[in-house]
């Protein structure tokens, strides 16, 4: 990949249970069938769309610096 770190933010709507943004943290992600050979941190965000009815179906993610990953993790 091109970056070393990465950030993977997930914004849904099927969630449909508020706007809040809950944050998780995994050791270890696949991107692509690229297996990263150490441990990379990557925070996962989802923004739940709640009742407004403008975010249904909206699927979008992107990968963002994230500067707890270790160099070369990805």
């Amino acid at each position: 990949m091109a970056s070393q770190r990465a950030t993977l933010v997930l914004r849904t709507s099927w969630f449909n249970c508020s706007s809040w943004i809950h944050v998780k943290e995994i050791a270890a992600i696949r991107l692509w069938k690229v297996e990263a050979r150490i441990i990379a941190i990557v925070r996962i965000a989802w923004e739940g769309g709640g009742m407004d009815g403008g975010y249904r179906g909206s699927k979008i993610a992107a990968l963002i610096p994230d500067d707890r990953s270790p160099d070369g993790a990805l």
